[in-house]
């Protein structure tokens, strides 16, 4: 609703002052551009079943070979502000997907995943680094023992 709200206002900033005040056209071209992306963004998506993760995760496991996280923390004047991290996930066919979420849900969601994909490297360093640029295959990890290798499980 905001973004819509934005994009309406954006719209009129460029229909009355396009001619009499270059700024505000141009702060209301920059409105409306940004509500759009942000109408995009979020109608692209409808539930969490949607995102190409979640379908990636569940249905192609396999194709996942190396997930890894990075976190940011905002000290300002040496207080902690914000945590947030990245987490990227390395497809065997050298793709990749990144997704960002609050730093307090990352040892939560490394845990589920941990659990969702055994067979996935996990952590980052420079050897897997280099052993994803070369081979993407090779940091798959064999099947436990006991545990059935097919996708049904």
């Amino acid at each position: 609703m905001a973004a819509v709200a934005l994009l309406l206002l954006g719209l009129s900033l460029v229909g009355f002052f396009y001619k009499t005040s270059i700024l505000a056209g141009l702060a209301g071209l920059f409105i409306s551009v940004t509500a759009f992306r942000y109408i995009y963004t979020f109608s692209a998506v409808k539930t969490p079943d949607d995102h190409p993760l979640i379908q990636l995760i569940a249905q192609e496991p396999e194709r996942i070979v190396w997930v890894y996280g990075q976190q940011t923390e905002r000290l300002p004047f040496g207080l902690q502000f914000s945590q947030s991290a990245i987490l990227y996930f390395k497809l065997i066919d050298g793709e990749e997907i990144s997704v960002s979420l609050p730093g307090r849900y990352v040892r939560l969601v490394s845990k589920t995943l941990n659990r969702l994909l055994p067979e996935t490297t996990f952590g980052f360093s420079e050897e897997k680094a280099e052993q994803f640029a070369e081979k993407p295959r090779l940091l798959r990890k064999a099947p436990r023992l006991g545990e059935d290798s097919s996708p049904t499980g």
